[in-house]
């Protein structure tokens, strides 16, 4: 398969996700990426819910596949968690879920991670058995790679234990040498979860630098600082060209399994990715 081939397999299904509050980002959405896709609600710290679900329905009714991300920490009591799913699943139709711990310092309920949330039950309750938690290749901002690496092996095995199908969306990065090893660490570990490779639309650089700084994603923002003249691409979008061609290739070359796709970041803005995307599968 072609480099350009292996890229355009890459994307095909791509994931993307939206913001609560951005009215124009739908008219975005349906300009480049075609309906039936999964496109995920984000959390923001100062969300509710109930404006998760409200987008969910937007989404819903403009014939995407609405994926809320369900913060175990933002909620406030397992009845509130009750609430958002039983409005998620009557209202949008949801039947897909990423379910995060979310970065609040301190819980605001019972919940301080994923797994507590998964443990209620109440998913299953609401018609939600397939859903995606978060991986790390580049580890994390205040966890442990150990710790990490822990939660995210009781999450998966708990998952498949309770009748949830479990895939794996990681966080961006800049460059596939940590992508690749993350997979082949899982699969070396026995974890053969679905693995969606996350990615940062085109972005000017100073943008990418601080939310990477901000998430953790340390080695590979080198990548960013060294490739060419830094002060000529200030003013120019950096690109996940690089980054999807060589997982690709490195997908096809060494058979890692379990790469079932890209999701989108999209830091720089809806249209600039929606663009780009466009492009490639065109390429």
């Amino acid at each position: 398969m072609s480099q350009s081939g292996g890229l355009r397999e890459l994307l095909r299904g791509a994931s993307v996700e939206v913001t609560t509050g951005n009215a124009k980002q739908f008219s975005e959405l349906k300009e480049f990426f075609p309906r039936g896709s999964d496109v995920h609600v984000a959390y923001l710290p100062t969300d509710h819910y109930r404006q998760t679900v409200e987008v969910a329905a937007q989404l819903r009714e403009a014939g995407y596949v609405p994926i809320p991300h369900v913060a175990a920490r933002a909620l406030e009591s397992e009845a509130a968690l009750d609430d958002f799913l039983a409005r998620a699943a009557g209202d949008a139709g949801v039947t897909k879920a990423l379910i995060i711990a979310g970065d609040l310092p301190r819980p605001r309920g019972p919940f301080s991670a994923s797994l507590d949330l998964l443990k209620t039950g109440l998913l299953q309750k609401h018609g939600i058995r397939t859903i995606a938690v978060a991986g790390h290749p580049e580890g994390h901002p205040v966890v442990s790679a150990d710790e990490m690496g822990r939660a995210l092996a009781a999450k998966l095995a708990f998952a498949r234990e309770n009748g949830l199908d479990a895939s794996v969306i990681t966080q961006f990065c800049f460059d596939a040498t940590p992508v690749v090893g993350y997979v082949k660490r899982l699969r070396s570990a026995g974890i053969g979860a679905p693995v969606r490779i996350g990615v940062a639309g085109p972005a000017g650089i100073m943008t990418l630098i601080k939310f990477g700084m901000r998430c953790g994603v340390g080695n590979s923002l080198r990548t960013l600082r060294t490739k060419g003249d830094m002060l000529g691409r200030l003013a120019a979008d950096a690109r996940p060209d690089d980054i999807l061609k060589d997982v690709a290739d490195a997908r096809d070359r060494e058979d890692i399994a379990g790469i079932a796709g890209v999701h989108f970041y999209v830091f720089g803005g809806l249209r600039k990715t929606g663009q780009w995307f466009r492009e490639a599968l065109a390429d």
